[in-house]
């Protein structure tokens, strides 16, 4: 599925793209999927960070437009 919006008023572009996260952003979303569900360690649905080598070992699709690091888009 594809999203996308133009704004024709100040030219602001809006594009969907697929890729995989990277370590480290990964592990920061699981963070934050325990954080806002209140989640310990002990808790059913909590997400432990992931080693190297269990990211490795994840099984990846090919992307219909590239991967990208989503980390770069951001400005800090």
């Amino acid at each position: 599925m594809m999203y996308s919006r133009e704004c024709v008023h100040c030219g602001h572009l809006i594009y969907s793209a697929d890729g995989y996260a990277t370590l480290a952003y990964l592990n920061e979303l699981r963070a934050n999927h325990n954080m806002v569900r209140e989640l310990s360690e002990d808790d059913e649905g909590y997400l432990h960070p992931l080693t190297k080598e269990e990211y490795d070992a994840i099984e990846r699709q090919s992307t219909y437009l590239g991967a990208i690091d989503i980390t770069l888009l951001r400005e800090e």
